[in-house]
Formats: structure tokens, C-alpha cells, sequence
């Protein structure tokens, strides 16, 4: 079993680090790999024991050992992983190593393929392969990229045969073991050491977007739940715009769109038809970071969601120091024995401490105070840019905020939450209420946790003095359904729910409580952000400063290729226009919409046909007109890890 734990990791920490740029690689949790060599360690003592009383020494145990584990591996992936592979290609690969284990059995000559190191190794390389989204390998390449796996097999099984495994397993695991503590993600860049070119006065900018935070769940706005305490506090000294709107609904196109000041049609960053990958962010388009570095600014990126927010779209650029680091993973392939005692772990440990697949509130928090105190006292002129990730599903809040709200049910995984998405948006049936308020009191304890460590962020800008003289804006990208038309998470609608969004703007230098009431929308970030600085506003930017007059906003939701997969009614795009109460939305499929907000915030009554907003309708019409105008630019490239990294979190099959 050590044989096979040292291949195995191989394939899960040293392989990726090797062929992976640092900024992109990975790493899985050591803590646990050092518990599955030890489970691997205990198990492998008792099933050779066992295999040596029941062959009572007719057979060499490790031999039997070796058999059985092969055939285990070689059954797991046939089932998990064969529709990546092609249906001969498993049993041909196997042939090899099965027959020299067989040939060994009966024979009593060791063969050379008759180890653990080449039944693991032919066995698992083929899934590693194959099993990727983007290029797919053909049998011609697949074959030719197998053939170095083999000749390491080959080579191990000279080098150390079986009957000199157990003398020199255990001086290569502590060896493997070693190397999986040292290997971890490193930032992209590094920060300046000082802005001297800017004034004194300059202040610091700090943007944080809560990743699918809706605004009605929030205290501040009027939710019945206490989530929000912290954001009551900041409010009382800041600009609380109670009507803001995402112009997207899912992470990269509103991310983009805060970035750049355009609507996702002009930015095409999104989801589109026709894809089954989203479109980057092109180059042409110039982002906020880009500005902010060119005067002066030190421009530090540090993220949460290490997919959207990601050098494979287009969204890290701009920064000199850009950190996308997940969390230590405990399974990445399910198809590895590993997963085998993580899903017993999960036995015994809360979700939240082995579901997880962001990093933290507390964890970007502690990574940007570190990058900030490495700066010179006398220069910290900066724009930030903090992510978190703690709402978003399958929505594990750790510790207490796990159990702050009641409707909690402790048997919901991750695996469960993904099961339970596809069964409602295929609409084989409806969330069931005990579901809908775990989902929401798991939801809630999430924005609750986010909004501590909100809390415990400010006061270390307060400690350090850097909090007066910064702007501090506070929104989200995206909002969350939990069942409302039968729909769940983001992505798939322009209604509130998904993009009705907090938005709490400190100005530096103020404490003036305000609340606006007018709708605005986020791409007017990058014009506030330049307007509040003294810069010029670029032409071309659809948005306009929230200091300046009042102004229609829009929002837009385009066809998700994997959803549409599950349910036909979502190949469709959305677009809705926002003027003053009243909101109508016109949809791809010729359905339109048409709300008064002030007396139906929760869109349940369609004015519509009976009250026909005419100048809306046109005003949409002009939009999508001109976006179509727009759209002439080919689709940028996105890289295979980027694609393995949607696959792995659920955006793509």
C-alpha cells in the first residue's frame, strides 16, 4: 500500500506542480495525505496478514497484495472514469501488469512488470490521460503520452523489484511525503515597495465583492436575521445605495464589467451559446487595475474564486501582485483510494471542514494585511482587491456559523447540494422546504462570517491609520435563487434575487451617512473610482459616477451551456432595464416583463399585457442594437486548467 500511496501522490502533487504554472497549481491538504499513509500503512499490515495465514505461504503475500489491489483500481475506473476513456483502452493497458502477476503467481518468477509500482502506475496514468476537458487527447496521442508512464514502470520494477519493495518503501514515502509539504501555490508578481510619484493626499482604494450575496439577506437592507452587524456599523459613517444592480448575474461577466465600465454585451466576457466554455475578458478592453498601476498605484489582487478571477479570463490583469490561491484540496480525482477515507473522515468532521473549496474570509484578510505591513509606512498608495467566496454553494460557513441560524440539516454535503441543483433545475421536482431552509440558514451563516471578518478588516486599516483617507467600496457580483420559479443559484435570471446587490461606498476622508435611493449599477465603479481620485473618465464607459445624476441601469443573463443541458428553457438570454421603480425584462424567447419594485419587490405580478411601458421597451431595444453592433470580435482563448477548474467546481460536465 505505501507503493501505491507513493505513485498515487506522484500523480496528485508532483505531476501537477510540474506541468502547471506556480500562480495555477493546487495543492492538496498534507495534513490529510500524511492520514492516508497512515490508513494506507495499517490497512496494507492487516490485509497481508490476512492474505498470509489464508495462502498459509503458498504464495507470496505481496504478490496476492499486488493482485487484488489492481484489480480494485482497474473496476473503480472503469466505472468512474470511462466515459473519458475509450472502452478497450482500460482492459488493453491492464493486459501488461496482469499477466506478469499472473505469470509470477504460477510460475514462482517474478516478472518484470509484477510490482506495485507498475500495476499502479499503468493503471492510474491512463484516467490522468484522458480525463481532461480541453485538448481531449486522441488514441494516437493518448497512446504516445502513455508511453513514459510505462518505461517509469518499467524502469521502477528494475530498479526495485518486489522482493526489495518493503526495503526501500519507507525511505521513498518519508521522501514523497517531504515533498508534499514544500509544494504549494505562489502569487502571480510582487507588490511595489512604494507610489512616491502619487501626493501625499492620494487616498488608498479597497474594493470587496462578497461572491453571490444577495441584497435582501442582509440585515443592513431590512432582513429579519441580525447577518449584517458590521455593515450596520460602517454604514453610519458611508454611502448606502439601497437599489444597486449587477450588471451580470454570475461571477465573470459582472466581475468584468465592474473592472471595465461596460455591460457584459460590449465586455463579452459570459457564458454565450453555442460554448461550452465562457469568453475571456480580450486584452482590448482596459481594466481598473491597468488604470490605477499607470498612475502609480500599487495594484494587489487577492481572491477567493480562483476560477472566475483568474489569469485564464483575463481578470487578474493589471495587478503587480495577484493571489489566487485555493485551499489545500483533501480529494481532487475520485477515482483514487484516497477518496475512499475521505468519505470516511466525512464521518466524523462537520462539512465545512472537508467541503470546502475556497479559501476563507479570514484567509484573504490575513493574506492582504500581510502584503500591505511589507510596504513603506511613508507610500501606501494601493487599490485592493479582496474577494470572498464564504456565501457561495454549496455554502459551508465554519464553526459557529454553522449552527447561527436554525433549519440546519448535518447530513447535506456538497455532494448532496449538487445532486439536489440538477433534480430542481431539471425540474424532476420542486426544492422541498426542509432543504430550502438549510440552504438559506447555511446561506445566512455564511454572509454572517463574511460580515466578522468585514468587521475585524477594518478595524486593522483603523490600527494601521490607513482607514480615513481610502475609499472603501463594499458590493457583490451576483446574487442566490433558493427555489423562487423553480430555480436555484445564479446564472439564470435577471430577477432581484440574482441581481439586486448591496453596495456601501466610504469615502475618504468623510464620515457622512447617506442612503440613495436611486437605482445604480456596478459598472459605475471604475468612473466612481476615477472620479474620486481627480482623473479624467475615459469615453466610452457606460457607466457614470454615483456622484453624478441619476440613470437607467441594465442587466443581462446569458445561456449557461451545462444547465441548458439539464432543462431546454434556459437556452435563453435575459435583459432587463431599470428606470426608477419600474423594471421590465425582455427574453431571447420573445417573453416579456414588466414590474413596479416599489410595490413588488419580489416580482410576482407582471404589469404586463395589461400595462405596457413603451419607452423602456424602446430603450432596450436601442441597447441590444447597439451590442449586436458590438459583437465582432472573435473569442479568446481559454486554457485547459481553467477548463479543469470549471469541471471541477460544477460549471461545466
Amino acid at each position: 500500500m505505501m507503493a501505491y500511496w507513493v505513485v498515487e501522490s506522484f500523480f496528485l502533487y508532483i505531476l501537477p506542480w510540474l506541468r502547471e504554472p506556480g500562480y495555477q497549481y493546487t495543492p492538496l491538504h498534507t495534513g490529510f495525505t500524511a492520514i492516508v499513509l497512515s490508513v494506507y500503512i495499517v490497512a496494507g499490515a492487516a490485509v497481508g496478514s490476512l492474505l498470509a495465514i489464508v495462502t498459509k505461504g503458498r504464495f507470496p503475500a505481496d504478490l496476492i497484495f499486488t493482485i487484488i489491489l489492481s484489480i480494485a483500481l482497474a473496476v473503480g475506473l472503469f466505472f468512474r472514469v470511462n466515459p473519458a476513456l475509450p472502452s478497450w483502452y482500460l482492459p488493453l493497458i491492464f493486459l501488461p501488469v496482469g499477466s506478469s502477476l499472473v505469470l509470477s503467481l504460477f510460475s514462482r518468477r517474478e516478472a518484470l512488470l509484477a510490482t506495485p509500482w507498475a500495476a499502479t502506475i499503468f493503471v492510474l496514468a491512463p484516467p490522468f490521460i484522458f480525463d481532461v476537458p480541453d485538448p481531449k487527447p486522441s488514441l494516437l496521442s493518448g497512446t504516445l503520452w502513455f508511453l513514459p508512464y510505462a518505461a517509469a514502470a518499467l524502469l521502477l520494477s528494475w530498479l526495485i523489484p518486489l522482493k526489495a519493495v518493503r526495503a526501500r518503501i519507507l525511505s521513498i514515502s518519508v521522501l514523497m511525503l517531504a515533498a508534499c509539504f514544500f509544494l504549494h501555490q505562489t502569487p502571480r508578481g510582487s507588490p511595489r515597495k512604494s507610489s512616491a510619484g502619487l501626493p501625499p493626499n492620494t487616498p488608498n482604494v479597497i474594493l470587496i465583492t462578497l461572491d453571490t450575496v444577495r441584497a435582501d439577506h442582509l440585515s443592513l437592507y431590512g432582513y429579519e436575521r441580525d447577518t449584517t452587524p458590521n455593515l450596520k456599523l460602517l454604514a453610519e459613517e458611508a454611502t448606502l445605495y439601497k437599489n444597486a444592480v449587477s450588471a451580470g448575474n454570475m461571477t465573470l461577466s459582472s466581475h468584468a464589467s465592474i473592472f471595465t465600465g461596460l455591460y457584459p454585451s460590449w465586455h463579452h466576457a459570459h457564458f454565450d451559446a453555442g460554448y461550452d466554455q465562457a469568453r475571456a475578458l480580450d486584452s482590448k478592453y482596459t481594466v481598473l487595475p491597468e488604470i490605477l498601476a499607470d498612475k502609480g498605484f500599487d495594484t494587489i489582487g487577492i481572491v477567493s474564486n480562483y476560477l472566475f478571477l483568474s489569469h485564464g479570463f483575463g481578470l487578474d490583469r493589471g495587478f503587480a501582485y495577484h493571489d489566487p490561491a485555493g485551499p489545500p484540496l483533501m480529494l481532487t480525482k475520485s477515482y483514487v483510494l484516497r477518496n475512499a477515507v475521505r468519505n470516511l473522515l466525512a464521518l466524523f468532521l462537520e462539512p465545512w471542514q472537508y467541503d470546502s473549496i475556497f479559501r476563507r474570509a479570514e484567509e484573504i484578510n490575513d493574506a492582504a494585511l500581510a502584503v500591505i505591513d511589507k510596504q513603506s509606512p511613508d507610500h501606501r498608495r494601493f487599490f485592493l482587491f479582496l474577494n470572498y467566496m464564504d456565501a457561495h454553494g454549496p455554502y459551508l460557513p465554519p464553526g459557529r456559523f454553522a449552527t447561527l441560524y436554525p433549519g440546519r440539516d448535518s447530513r447535506m454535503t456538497a455532494r448532496h447540494y449538487g445532486t439536489m441543483e440538477r433534480q430542481v433545475l431539471s425540474e424532476k421536482r420542486p426544492l422541498l422546504d426542509r432543504e430550502r431552509r438549510h440552504l438559506i440558514s447555511q446561506y445566512d451563516g455564511g454572509i454572517a462570517y463574511m460580515d466578522a471578518c468585514l468587521g475585524t478588516l477594518i478595524g486593522q486599516l483603523k490600527q494601521r491609520g490607513l482607514y480615513d483617507n481610502t475609499l472603501l467600496i463594499i458590493t457583490s457580483d451576483h446574487g442566490e435563487a433558493f427555489g423562487e420559479r423553480a430555480i436555484m443559484g445564479h446564472g439564470l435570471s435577471v430577477y432581484q434575487d440574482e441581481v439586486h446587490v448591496p453596495l456601501i461606498v466610504k469615502y475618504p476622508r468623510s464620515t457622512a451617512k447617506q442612503e440613495i435611493n436611486d437605482p445604480v449599477s456596478l459598472v459605475d465603479l471604475v468612473p466612481t473610482v476615477l472620479d474620486v481620485l481627480g482623473y479624467g473618465i475615459p469615453k466610452g464607459l457606460q457607466g457614470h459616477s454615483l456622484r453624478g445624476p441619476v440613470h437607467d441601469v441594465m442587466s443581462e443573463s446569458f445561456m449557461q451551456p451545462f444547465v441548458s443541458r439539464w432543462n431546454p428553457k434556459y437556452l435563453r438570454a435575459e435583459q432587463a432595464i431599470v428606470s426608477g421603480s419600474m423594471k421590465f425584462i425582455e427574453s431571447s424567447t420573445g417573453n416579456k416583463e414588466l414590474y413596479d419594485l416599489s410595490r413588488d419587490p419580489n416580482e410576482l405580478h407582471n404589469l404586463l399585457p395589461g400595462g405596457p411601458e413603451p419607452a423602456l421597451e424602446t430603450k432596450l431595444v436601442e441597447f441590444m442594437q447597439a451590442a449586436r453592433v458590438s459583437k465582432r470580435l472573435g473569442q479568446p482563448e481559454v486554457g485547459s486548467k481553467t477548463l479543469e477548474n470549471l469541471k471541477s467546481l460544477g460549471y461545466l460536465q
